[in-house]
């Protein structure tokens, strides 16, 4: 298991394109060859969803959805809590005061110092809680993975991604943290 994590986190995602759908390709291979066929087939449909639609919901999440910043803010952490039970996620981000920079929060009426979102698993991978462990937290890595190249690019290509110091991303799973990603600022 760990050795199919670190080839995963080997792997240097693009936030969109052609490039991410080669990123999503080299990992669906990494994943499936630890699985039986008809696991592999469930995995292969996942990532095809996922490739069609679920990378969106991934996406708008933290590209201007919890995360959109046009002046420079602190953010403490971001955590992505994944619930088997319920095959959901809650996406959310810490940020460093309850006191928002008004440009930031200017059509979020409620915003505070804690931003969170849920999203249904049948929306990213539909099969999420029918994997064995080791799978959903290799799916974890994957949207982890993601989710560090959206900040880390995004802040040196885009206006919306001002946060001022560097952070950590962490995963867990039915309430364990399983991974954490750290997200630097790039020059």
């Amino acid at each position: 298991m760990k050795k199919l994590i670190e080839q995963i986190d080997a792997i240097e995602f693009h936030t969109n394109g052609k490039k991410l759908m080669e990123n999503l390709n080299q990992a669906q291979n990494l994943i499936c060859n630890k699985l039986d066929t008809a696991s592999a087939d469930l995995l292969t449909q996942d990532f095809k969803f996922f490739s069609e639609k679920g990378k969106f919901v991934v996406h708008n999440t933290f590209a201007g959805g919890i995360i959109f910043l046009r002046e420079p803010e602190t953010i403490e952490s971001i955590k992505i809590e994944f619930n088997t039970e319920l095959n959901n996620v809650v996406a959310s981000v810490d940020y460093g005061t309850e006191k928002r920079n008004e440009r930031n929060v200017k059509y979020k009426p409620n915003a505070g110092k804690i931003e969170s979102t849920t999203w249904k698993m049948l929306a990213v991978f539909a099969n999420f809680s029918n994997y064995e462990r080791p799978i959903k937290i290799a799916l974890m890595a994957v949207i982890g993975k993601i989710v560090q190249s959206i900040c880390e690019n995004y802040k040196k290509t885009t206006w919306f991604m001002e946060f001022d110091k560097a952070f950590d991303i962490e995963l867990l799973l039915d309430g364990e943290l399983e991974l954490k990603y750290p997200v630097e600022i790039l020059e």
